[in-house]
């Protein structure tokens, strides 16, 4: 069968911020569908545009989507039905594996969790014709009635899917992550996360249970990114890279052994990073640049809140381990719990500043479906626009602040941080570096997008 998987369009203020990652997700599900014999096309809306020319020739559709890009997945299935309305549509994704049963005015499948196996045999019954209900993870709808089937297990080796179809992506669209002026690739070397934090809808997404891929096939899937498909920089996507601080000790080993030139980023924990510095080392010898944290908060009853398991100290430490080993720090801060006043989000401005990460992220709590602040709190969202979830909106009034105070110290946060003169500074350099003048900087990107997002 011949099938077009397509990632909807972020908000167009997002793609100011020039974050957007290939969609390796999509990628997983057409390795899959391309080893098993269809003819695959990725369509990536954030960076690319689309006509409805050739829709006719696709014999299936599926489109990803995040709880604040629904809409626009909505809009985007609504054109497809319009132009051919009997091609099948399937969506996909974190927003559809929580909320799948208002999805049916549109789709005709919702597919739940991990999606390689369940897309696949979707595909493969609607090739040949035989009955739905048997496909593990899926929804769908029949005379008017919305059927859920049994959830399906989690991949338990991970070492046995077949990598990305990267071939499928379009580098040469512009608006992709780039790191010194390269476009980055994402990875994923590992599925799972036993925190629960209760923000995230990651231990739910893809369960408590952390999922390793071997460090042998990490590091050949490395090899493949660099000398198969050019790409000189890379950034693992996965929740807790680190979690297993023997199995990073392998990747780094491949890494150097197997002579990769690359450079990495990865997401870490604090707690991590201050029990095993020896693991820090070993990343920055073997490539590893930029580590992004989740820091959160200035305030400990906030972090506490949040099931963060750190405290301020620890926080300092692991940014003094980092920066010892000339380690780039992402670091995020989110503002906005439901007890916390104008003056500990400006503590939390304040730490930020003193920290001093290269880079900064500040986002608005926002309850998404699939974790535990979302059942404890959707009731009280007072704006109900979905696109509006998307970490800069305020969407619900806290105990002493409005959505709108809160968006003004979200701004307040980012102008502070990043129109230091310091911080200036270090973007005039990064502009003489690279000579990218595109990349003018975190503020001066989130000014312009603005506009778009409020």
């Amino acid at each position: 069968m011949k099938v077009l998987l397509i990632n909807p369009p972020f908000l167009k203020g997002f793609k100011e911020f020039n974050l957007n990652l290939p969609p390796i997700g999509l990628g997983y599900i057409a390795a899959l569908l391309e080893k098993e014999g269809h003819n695959v096309k990725i369509l990536d809306l954030s960076v690319e545009q689309w006509n409805d020319n050739g829709l006719s020739s696709y014999d299936a559709v599926g489109i990803t989507s995040l709880t604040p890009t629904y809409p626009e997945a909505l809009k985007v299935a609504k054109r497809i039905r319009d132009n051919e309305p009997d091609i099948p549509l399937i969506i996909g994704g974190p927003h559809a594996s929580f909320l799948d049963d208002n999805a049916f005015d549109v789709f005709d499948f919702a597919v739940r969790g991990e999606g390689e196996y369940t897309f696949s045999e979707l595909i493969d019954v609607l090739e040949n014709g035989q009955n739905f209900s048997e496909i593990k993870g899926l929804t769908y709808s029949t005379n008017g009635e919305v059927k859920r089937n049994q959830g399906r297990f989690f991949i338990k080796d991970l070492d046995t899917l077949p990598f990305p179809a990267r071939h499928l992506f379009n580098l040469k669209a512009k608006g992709y992550m780039k790191m010194d002026g390269e476009v980055v690739a994402s990875a994923v070397s590992s599925r799972g996360c036993p925190f629960g934090c209760s923000f995230c809808s990651a231990s739910r997404l893809n369960g408590l249970q952390w999922r390793a891929r071997s460090p042998g096939n990490v590091a050949e899937e490395i090899e493949e990114i660099r000398f198969k498909y050019g790409y000189k920089a890379l950034s693992f996507v996965d929740d807790n890279f680190s979690l297993d601080p023997k199995r990073v000790e392998g990747i780094c080993n491949e890494i150097k052994e197997r002579g990769v030139d690359i450079k990495w980023g990865c997401m870490s924990r604090v707690d991590t990073i201050i029990k095993n510095p020896w693991m820090v080392e070993d990343m920055a010898e073997a490539g590893c640049t930029a580590v992004y944290m989740g820091i959160e908060s200035a305030n400990e009853e906030v972090l506490e809140s949040y099931n963060k398991r750190t405290n301020v100290e620890m926080i300092k430490k692991a940014f003094e381990i980092l920066k010892d080993n000339g380690m780039g720090i992402i670091g995020s801060f989110i503002i906005g719990e439901f007890k916390e006043t104008r003056n500990m989000i400006e503590n939390t401005i304040k730490f930020a500043k003193a920290l001093n990460p290269d880079v900064a992220q500040f986002s608005i709590l926002t309850p998404l479906p699939g974790t535990e602040l979302w059942d404890k709190v959707h009731n009280r969202i007072i704006r109900k626009n979905l696109e509006f979830l998307d970490g800069t909106h305020g969407v619900m009034n806290t105990e002493y602040l409005k959505p709108e105070e809160l968006e003004d110290l979200l701004v307040k946060a980012y102008t502070q941080f990043y129109l230091r003169p310091g911080r200036i500074l270090n973007e005039i350099k990064y502009i003489i570096k690279t000579g990218d003048i595109s990349e003018l900087g975190q503020i001066w990107r989130f000014i312009r997008a603005r506009k778009f997002l409020f």
